[in-house]
Formats: C-alpha cells, sequence, structure tokens
C-alpha cells in the first residue's frame, strides 16, 4: 500500500467557531464528558467503550497520535473538543478508498455542524490524502446520520440487510459514498 500522504494538523470548516484539529493529552476530560453518553455509543463500533472514561480517552488520544492507518481529528466546538472525525485508510486494491467515521457532542445534533464536518473531512481526504471514494456507514435506525451524509453531498450506495449487531439488536447497515471527480465538481461552484 501506498504511504498515505502528510496531513495538516487542522482543517477549516464552513461553520462559525468549529474546526477540526489534532488530538492533544489535554482533550482527555472534553471527550470523556461528550462520549460518555449512551446515545453517542449506540452509534459507534463497539471498539468505543460505553461508559467511556479517562482512561480511556487517553488510550485513544494515544492512539490517535500515531496512527498511521487512519487520519484523526478533534472536532473542535469554540474552543472544546466536543467530537471526533476520522478518515480509515483500506489496504491492497482498496487503497483508493477510505471509510468516513465521526461523532458529535449530543448537545450540538441537529445544528448542521456535523454535515460541514464532514464536508472537510471529505475534501480532506480527496485534496490532500488523493483518495478517489470517501464512504460511510449508518445504522437503519439512525436516520439523522444518514441524513449527515446526504446533505455532505454523499450517495446511498446500498444496504446490507443484517450486517451487524449492535446492544443484541441485528440491524441493516446503509452505505454512502462519494467519488472525488463527481464530489469535487458538485463543490466547486
Amino acid at each position: 500500500m501506498k504511504a498515505p500522504k502528510l496531513t495538516p494538523t487542522t482543517l477549516s470548516v464552513n461553520y462559525p467557531g468549529l474546526r477540526l484539529r489534532r488530538l492533544r493529552h489535554g482533550d482527555a476530560d472534553s471527550l470523556v464528558r461528550h462520549g460518555n453518553n449512551p446515545k453517542v455509543a449506540q452509534n459507534l463500533q463497539d471498539r468505543f467503550p460505553s461508559p467511556y472514561t479517562r482512561e480511556d480517552a487517553y488510550r485513544f488520544i494515544e492512539y490517535a497520535q500515531g496512527a498511521t492507518l487512519e487520519s484523526i481529528f478533534g472536532i473542535e466546538v469554540e474552543g472544546e473538543v466536543n467530537g471526533i472525525g476520522s478518515l480509515l485508510f483500506k489496504e491492497d486494491v482498496f487503497s483508493v478508498s477510505t471509510e468516513l467515521g465521526y461523532w458529535l457532542s449530543e448537545a450540538h445534533w441537529g445544528k448542521g455542524m456535523m454535515t460541514e464536518v464532514v464536508k472537510s473531512l471529505t475534501r480532506h481526504a480527496f485534496a490532500d490524502l488523493e483518495k478517489e471514494r470517501v464512504y460511510a456507514n449508518a445504522y437503519d435506525y439512525n436516520p439523522a446520520s444518514r441524513r449527515v451524509l446526504e446533505k455532505a453531498g454523499f450517495q446511498l450506495e446500498g444496504k446490507a440487510r443484517n450486517a451487524a449487531v449492535k446492544n443484541g439488536r441485528l440491524m441493516d447497515v446503509w452505505t454512502f459514498g462519494c467519488i472525488r471527480e463527481e464530489y469535487m465538481a458538485q463543490t466547486s461552484h
């Protein structure tokens, strides 16, 4: 696999008081404050612990600072990290694709912030990392996440039936994606 290009330490976001930046050790308390919420955890993979402790936050920050197969940013709202946005690099024949993941503090849901974060991460994947495709998965019971992706210019690529189990519930997973050429043409106006 071709090594990913070096990425910036911050990304601008088209939303007042919001930016994406690399995580620092001092972000642990805010990650716990905003991430230790069962409503956040229910929309993420089980590798996101619930409850979310200070040790979990420190472990994640260490991982993020050394990650080579993932580009991870804290979602900073008015000076404090309130969530995470990341691009998970794929390997081998899939190296032209990257998987987008994100979470945001419940206090900021429904404000349009995450749509702008997704747009910024997608631009980063195409312009800085030279990826050809960005995609994201959303659980069938999370229409808000699906709407974020649609508003950010992603298209529904398919629905995998009974593809995952979360909290003992078998569920469908929706995949949304966008292609560099189409996305850049759509956002260049």
